[in-house]
């Protein structure tokens, strides 16, 4: 049985994606016939599973040099099983370190048909060399960023911006009708969002910092309650053990929502507190004023300075695409409890300067970004001209 298309998604964020494109590619070509590695958001379309994505889930160096065999026992069998079956196209979703070389030993072992990635890597902020990696590999690459492609003019792949999945998302969330299941007492309460990363890291590194920013606004704007987003369990407890420690009270002061309910919660929220990533850009797409945080440590701010070499004017994703600070940006030196607490202020407060500039910035945004059709549908149809060109 031939094959149309082999999909690789290698992280939770790539199976959303690709179930998304997939499911407008059925719509196109119910016949067209899908092996995958997927996650279960895949495998519900309907695919032929060639692997579970869950093989390829490593977190950190130390397990990635435990694996290490078995992730190059996979990579080659995955390689392998590609260039004997031949498909029209493979589509690589994100996961850039394993499918740019995925891509590189196909092409180096001759493979005759199709590659093409959705979602560039970040070339704009570092790694600029993989810019002509991806040239001289791909046939198409699929953006979500409109100002990707002018990274891209030096070299023959033109980008094809097809618009960003977030967006999409947000909007069939708002559409589903799914109601915010909050304690009744923070019901009709002035809320602020706390989004402070699904990593254990991410939370051990910024959230005693948030939650002090807290404690700062909460004296000075005693009505307000705090809601967090919560990827999983385990970080839900490791937080309550730094709240019990903190002025708040857990349960009347300041809750938990799982993050699976991010969008519904953006919708009630006056402002945030973010920790730097793609949540920043969820909320200016629900246009919420956030203050963006991350911590470094000294040895990672030299790391990311001199020899990532990672020097941009913004780096919250809001702001490089609005080339303007719609959000406050705190990071290293910056990112202090009451430097915070003050941006925060300012957002909540509803005529402030702030405030203003940053839903500014949100709608710029979006004018932007904004497209024609579904961003999954435009997707969709370009991989779907690729299919059914001729293949070699």
């Amino acid at each position: 049985m031939s094959i149309d298309l082999f999909v690789f998604a290698g992280e939770t964020s790539g199976d959303v994606h690709g179930a998304t494109i997939l499911k407008r590619l059925r719509e196109i070509h119910p016949e067209l016939k899908i092996t995958a590695v997927a996650g279960p958001k895949m495998r519900d379309v309907g695919i032929d599973l060639f692997m579970p994505m869950e093989n390829f889930q490593v977190m950190g160096y130390s397990a990635v040099f435990k694996r290490l065999p078995e992730l190059i026992l996979m990579f080659k069998k995955t390689r392998n099983f590609i260039l004997k079956e031949k498909p029209k196209a493979v589509l690589f979703i994100d996961f850039p370190g394993f499918n740019l070389r995925m891509a590189k030993a196909l092409r180096k072992r001759k493979f005759p048909n199709k590659l093409i990635h959705y979602i560039c890597p970040t070339v704009w902020a570092h790694g600029r060399g993989r810019i002509y990696t991806l040239s001289d590999t791909l046939d198409c690459l699929l953006s979500i960023f409109p100002f990707e492609d002018k990274y891209f003019l030096p070299t023959t792949l033109k980008p094809t911006y097809v618009g960003h999945p977030l967006i999409e998302q947000a909007l069939l969330s708002s559409e589903s009708g799914d109601k915010l299941e909050l304690d009744p007492s923070f019901e009709d309460k002035p809320l602020i969002g706390i989004f402070p990363g699904s990593r254990t890291h991410e939370i051990k590194q910024n959230f005693p910092k948030i939650l002090e920013s807290c404690e700062l606004f909460k004296k000075k704007n005693p009505s307000h309650l705090f809601v967090v987003s919560v990827a999983e369990e385990k970080l839900q407890i490791l937080m309550e053990g730094y709240i019990a420690d903190s002025t708040l009270k857990l349960g009347s002061e300041i809750t938990f929502l799982p993050s699976k309910s991010n969008f519904q919660l953006m919708s009630k929220i006056e402002a945030s507190i973010a920790t730097s990533g793609t949540i920043a850009f969820e909320l200016a797409v629900m246009k919420v004023p956030t203050v963006v945080v991350y911590h470094l440590s000294p040895f990672n701010a030299f790391v990311a300075r001199h020899l990532i070499k990672l020097r941009m004017p913004y780096y919250c994703i809001v702001n490089i695409i609005c080339n303007k600070h719609a959000f406050p940006e705190l990071y290293y030196l910056d990112f202090t409890p009451k430097k915070v607490s003050l941006a925060l202020e300012n957002l909540s407060k509803k005529d402030s300067y702030l405030r203003k500039n940053s839903l500014k910035g949100c709608q710029e945004m979006l004018n932007i970004m904004s497209s024609k059709e579904m961003p999954s549908m435009v997707a969709a149809k370009e991989i779907s001209s690729l299919i059914y060109e001729k293949a070699l």
